[in-house]
């Protein structure tokens, strides 16, 4: 049984899974850990916008950069921490209710659910879980390809050679 804490506000860190958005009184998220479920008084969009101030930038700056190296326009990939590598992806357009944030050094494989009218795909994680997705297994697929091309250019800044003038 995982340990379950509430808290206001939540701190992505290397053990974050999938931050998924809940309808309840006190708590707006559901941070899915390695060991635990945080519930969380904060949308899981805020979670992440909050989060990447706190890494270093803020999401339309990190919009900006990725539609402009990359060309990507929506749903996109987002390097939280990238120095921790800390990257998620959305399911969905960030400001839909229904958005989940899938953090892709935890996924193991993604599978298709045959046969069922609410799931489409399941992916199961590093540390033996799985989790049942609306969105196919192409979308789940695509984005995180796209994600890692996120990364790929993110650590690309790390080796840009110095110029003398």
């Amino acid at each position: 049984m995982k340990e379950e804490i509430i808290v206001n506000k939540y701190r992505v860190n290397e053990n974050t899974m999938l931050i998924n958005p809940i309808e309840a009184i006190e708590y707006y998220a559901v941070a899915e850990e390695v060991d635990r479920k945080v519930f969380v008084k904060q949308t899981p969009f805020e979670i992440v916008k909050e989060n990447l101030l706190i890494g270093g930038s803020d999401f339309d700056g990190r919009c900006r950069s990725i539609t402009y190296k990359l060309e990507m326009q929506k749903k996109l990939p987002m390097p939280i921490i990238p120095p921790r590598n800390i990257y998620a992806f959305p399911t969905h357009s960030p400001t839909k209710f229904c958005c989940q944030w899938i953090f892709v050094e935890h996924i193991e494989k993604i599978f298709p659910v045959k046969n069922d009218k609410d799931f489409k795909s399941v992916i199961y994680f590093k540390n033996g879980e799985k989790v049942y997705f609306e969105v196919s297994p192409h979308v789940l697929d695509t984005q995180l390809v796209r994600t890692w091309k996120v990364r790929k250019s993110m650590e690309d800044l790390k080796v840009i050679p110095s110029y003398s003038f």
